[in-house]
């Protein structure tokens, strides 16, 4: 009876540690598969915010002047405008062929109205695009631009919201911070799209909270890396 209970218990213990192990596993491939998406969303990002850029560039190119930006940083409105120009909305359109599967994707976790693709036709215009707003961007347009847009405004939330969900910030010289304003200046007073990164904070006032912020200027010094 003794060797027996012994043998028992011995199977006992060993079906626990096996568990265990199971059980770190799982956690550790789920830990690494988090890992693997959110580095994803940054390289997306990254891309998404450097695309911007050009078309932001594309879109002096042609009008003569950047798009106006609004103390808050929103960049609704901007990208109405880029939407309307040729140049810049051929650029915004061509990352979103390449990408919109990848929007879709990591974006399920998203307010409605920021999820959309080239192939979702559904998604309602953005919001808090006032009469105002639209007025100022058909008044920086060229006379000779096209009245219609050439980029459907059913794809500017996928564009004005990074991969996490959140809305991106458009900054110009006239509406940046020091630290903003400085890199602005650097850069041949070109603006910068920010997103807030993986925690969702802008920092202002806490570089902890800002070190993983992914702004168009500094992604493109990684690029050239």
């Amino acid at each position: 009876m003794v060797v027996q209970f012994h043998r028992y218990g011995m199977v006992t213990v060993e079906a626990v540690l096996l568990w265990l192990l199971v059980g770190v596993a799982l956690w550790l491939a789920a830990g690494l598969g988090r890992h693997v998406q959110q580095q994803a969303k940054i390289r997306q990002t990254e891309d998404q915010v450097l695309t911007l850029r050009e078309a932001v560039l594309a879109y002096r190119q042609a009008v003569g002047r950047f798009p106006t930006g609004r103390a808050d940083g929103d960049c609704a409105a901007v990208l109405v405008l880029l939407g309307q120009e040729k140049s810049s909305a051929d650029r915004l359109t061509h990352w979103l062929a390449g990408r919109g599967g990848e929007m879709v994707l990591y974006m399920g976790d998203a307010p409605a109205e920021a999820r959309g693709s080239v192939e979702l036709s559904s998604v309602k215009p953005p919001a808090g695009l006032s009469g105002a707003d639209i007025q100022s961007t058909s008044n920086e347009r060229r006379t000779t631009s096209s009245p219609s847009p050439v980029l459907s405004p059913q794809l500017l939330p996928t564009l004005a919201h990074d991969p996490w969900g959140r809305p991106l910030r458009y900054w110009t010289a006239a509406f940046a911070r020091e630290e903003l304003l400085n890199r602005i200046q650097m850069d041949q007073s070109i603006p910068i799209f920010q997103s807030a990164g993986p925690d969702g904070q802008f920092g202002n006032d806490d570089p902890a909270t800002r070190s993983d912020n992914i702004a168009s200027d500094t992604a493109l010094m990684l690029q050239a890396e």
